[in-house]
């Protein structure tokens, strides 16, 4: 899969990088891309694998997962811009991500990058290479007691947005 530009984020309560990182020319990061960084090319790039997100792991020298890109650097409004030299992101804030068709998706559980930056699967998350928690609004009416709860659930799907709550790695992102 790739991602679109055309993806906004929706950003519930955020925290954001003190300034823009820079993003070189030949990568292409669109708003909504999950963001790690490249300590070998100093760059922000778009998260492809569970080992991007771990600081010190991945093929590209990840000093951990950063949050979620707040512009493309490629915008394309009318055609041939040059790209920009940097994005905003997104630290410490609750987004709305796509999900990972048929996984059943519970408060809290963790979520890692799935099959781009712009989704997550639940299959293999743990605390290290998790992006984000799953967060799910609690039922309209209180629920009576139940002798085996239930809990509230979203399944994924194509197009399913879920709202996680982002987990950074990278240094900054964790101060903030």
């Amino acid at each position: 899969m790739t991602t679109t530009a055309t993806n906004p984020v929706s950003a519930i309560d955020h925290d954001l990088y003190p300034q823009s990182v820079p993003v070189i020319s030949n990568v292409t990061i669109n708003e909504g891309d999950l963001v790690f960084w490249d300590g070998a090319n100093y760059t922000a790039r778009p998260v492809t694998e569970p080992a991007d997100v771990e600081s010190g792991k991945g093929s590209l020298h990840s000093k951990g997962f950063m949050g979620v890109a707040l512009g493309s650097n490629k915008p394309e409004v009318y055609g041939g811009e040059e790209a920009r030299p940097e994005i905003g992101v997104g630290a410490r804030m609750c987004i709305y991500v796509y999900s990972t068709a048929a996984e059943t998706y519970l408060p809290f559980d963790l979520v890692t990058v799935g099959a781009d930056a712009q989704h997550v699967i639940k299959a293999g998350a743990t605390e290290a290479n998790a992006v984000g928690v799953v967060i799910i609004d609690p039922p309209a009416t209180a629920r009576p007691s139940e002798a085996t709860p239930v809990p509230e659930s979203i399944t994924g799907g194509a197009e399913v947005r879920i709202r996680i709550q982002l987990l950074p790695k990278h240094l900054v992102g964790k101060s903030i």
